[in-house]
């Protein structure tokens, strides 16, 4: 009860009440003992609650605290995987290009044999038609 009108006397100066009597009715009249109790009683239960609310915040901290434990691992795991995996898509992105390019080159050279036997046959058919011109 000690304690109470303790909070309750703080209450009063921060509200800028300037006796030192427990006047929390806005006729700045003074409290009964059972409306004092009552004030008490409900200070004490909003302590107790803010208390539960407390310990309700350090087990979920704890929570969270075991959660990242749990965690790190995984991530860890995860992340090597995930390097591992770049290096193999970087490898294959090497290959890519270099197959490109021969595939270019091939193309290429398969043009020029293509120009190549086209003039051989074009040739080839001209020789044929002065032999038969030539009968």
């Amino acid at each position: 009860v000690i304690a109470c009108e303790a909070v309750l006397r703080r209450i009063q100066n921060t509200r800028g009440v300037g006796s030192r009597s427990l006047s929390f009715r806005e006729d700045g009249g003074d409290l009964n003992l059972p409306t004092r109790e009552a004030l008490c009683l409900r200070v004490e239960q909003q302590g107790a609650q803010a208390g539960v609310f407390k310990r309700e915040v350090e087990r979920l901290g704890a929570r969270l605290r075991l959660s990242r434990r749990e965690i790190k691992p995984r991530l860890r795991e995860v992340e090597s995987q995930l390097e591992l995996q770049v290096g193999a898509l970087s490898a294959i992105d090497r290959r890519l290009v270099r197959l490109e390019r021969e595939l270019l080159q091939i193309t290429k050279a398969t043009e020029g044999m293509h120009e190549t036997s086209g003039r051989q046959l074009l040739v080839l058919s001209k020789g044929v038609l002065q032999l038969q011109g030539d009968r």
